[in-house]
This record gives C-alpha cells, sequence and structure tokens, in this order.
C-alpha cells in the first residue's frame, strides 16, 4: 500500500544552508529508524538497487534561496519534508513505529541539535497536497480496466530529477527513461505485473508536447549532479487505450514512487497536474 506522509516543520534557529538539504533528510531518516527499529533500519539500508528502495524522500520544501547555492533559514520559518512507502510492511512501520510521538517534538537537522519543532504531520491528501494513500490492486483495476484512459498527461517534477547511467548523469526527460524509472518500482513492488516492453513503447510512440523546465543541480560529494525541474506535457496519442491505460497507471503511481536517480534523497519527486 503506497503511502506519502507530509512533516511540517518550523526552524527554531537560523542557519545558513549550503546545497541540497536531500542528504540532511536522509541522515534524518535512518537516525530515528536506529533509534526505534534498527532492524528495520538495517533492513531499508541494505537494500540492492535502486529499483528496490522502498521509500523516497524530500529534500526540505519551500526554503528561501540566497545567493548560488545557498539557502536561508531564520527561525521562525517555516518547511515541510516528505517520506513516501512503497511496500505494506514499510506503510506500517512507519506509522507505528517511526511516526509515533514525532508531532511536537523537537528534532535535530543539517548538522544542528534542536534545529526544528514538528508541527503537523499531513497523511491524507485533504491534510497536504503531496499527501495521500493508495492500494496497488485497486491502483490497477481503476487504471488498467478504464475504457477510455488519457493521451496526456502533465507532470510536475517538483525537485530536480536525473537519470544514471554507468557513471554519468542525464539531465534530459527522454519519455523513454521516465516510464522505465516509474516500471522498475512497479514491478518490483507491486502484485499486479505489466509489460516489460513499456519503455520501448514510450521510445517509439510517446513524445512531449511542451514543457516549462530549468536545469537544476544536486551537490554529491564533490560534484554537482544535473537535473531538470518543473513540469512538461507527455502525450502518446497513437497507442490504443489498452495499452494507454498501463502507461497512465504508472503516472499516477508516479506520485509515490517519483522518477529518476537518487529519490532516497530529495530527487525526482513527482505528481500529476
Amino acid at each position: 500500500m503506497p503511502s506519502a506522509v507530509v512533516i511540517h516543520l518550523k526552524a527554531l534557529r537560523d542557519l545558513p544552508i549550503e546545497g541540497s538539504t536531500g542528504a540532511a533528510v536522509h541522515g534524518f531518516w535512518f537516525e530515528r529508524w536506529n533509534a526505534l527499529d534498527a532492524a528495520a533500519g538495517d533492513r531499508l539500508h541494505k537494500e540492492a538497487g535502486a529499483a528496490r528502495r522502498e521509500y523516497t524522500l524530500s529534500p526540505l520544501m519551500h526554503l528561501r534561496r540566497g545567493a548560488g547555492r545557498t539557502f536561508k533559514l531564520h527561525a521562525g520559518d517555516v518547511t515541510w519534508l516528505r517520506v513516501t512507502a512503497l511496500t505494506d510492511w514499510l506503510a506500517a512501520a512507519l506509522e507505528q513505529t517511526w511516526l509515533a510521538g514525532l508531532q511536537g517534538s523537537v528534532i535535530g537537522m543539517i548538522g544542528a541539535p534542536e534545529m526544528f519543532e514538528v508541527t503537523a504531520i499531513a497523511r491524507r491528501h485533504e491534510e497536504h497536497e503531496w499527501a495521500g494513500r493508495a492500494d496497488y490492486a485497486a491502483l490497477a483495476e481503476r487504471h488498467l480496466y478504464n475504457l477510455n484512459p488519457p493521451a496526456r498527461w502533465r507532470l510536475e517534477f517538483a525537485t530536480p530529477t536525473t537519470f544514471k547511467s554507468s557513471d554519468t548523469y542525464s539531465p534530459l526527460p527522454m519519455p523513454e527513461r521516465i516510464v522505465r524509472s516509474w516500471l522498475e518500482r512497479w514491478q518490483a513492488f507491486a502484485p499486479v505485473a505489466l509489460p516489460d516492453d513499456l519503455p520501448a513503447q514510450a521510445r517509439a510512440a510517446a513524445m512531449i508536447a511542451g514543457y516549462n523546465l530549468r536545469t537544476r543541480g544536486m551537490k554529491e560529494e564533490t560534484r554537482v549532479v544535473p537535473g531538470f525541474e518543473g513540469d512538461l506535457r507527455l502525450d502518446i496519442p497513437r497507442l490504443p487505450p489498452s495499452e494507454r491505460a498501463a502507461f497512465d497507471l504508472l503516472a499516477n503511481y508516479a506520485f509515490f514512487c517519483g522518477t529518476g536517480h537518487k529519490t532516497t534523497q530529495g530527487l525526482g519527486m513527482t505528481r500529476l497536474i
């Protein structure tokens, strides 16, 4: 059962931030698991391969941008982060363990103790546009049995999105790569398998009909990983409804699984708009 939770934070001190905060959120994620359930933290840490990651994390969202790659954070500022669980056991553990007692607590992050107060936690889409819950079987039934699925989708990439091949990164939103990243996660966790040739179909039949994108990089150790951010329209007009339905399912699943490389450290946060 995919689940997305938004955690609202209030800064308790001033702090300049350089670069992406995705790594800091990733560190907080595991610090809390290690304190509450080290076995679960170990399981998540040892997952092999990006397609087997059972969760995604956002960076700190809606920070005020300063000069260059810096952000300004002042006492009293509000921000939020997002956690998604892609499997039933993790969704349950997230609710019963990781989130337990978090609201109202004071947490450290970005190398600063007592940095934020957790002011609220949103679990339902009615509470926050990036929160919500779904069921794999219900998602499959709703979209795969739709006799008139859409032929176009407008997607928002809310955090930098990139694709890795060998040791290189590509910030180009090629339909084949986008669909492959969604499909790998769906095949890894969903009980209903989809055709493996969907990326090839996307390469042959999908086109980007419009976009409003900008280049955004994320600092990774000693280099900056290039990515894209913004929105685009993906059209697949020539495929029959039975084949478009699978793309529609994956485009909706992207809300939980994200797109591309390092979705566990804040990249590739995606939704339909």
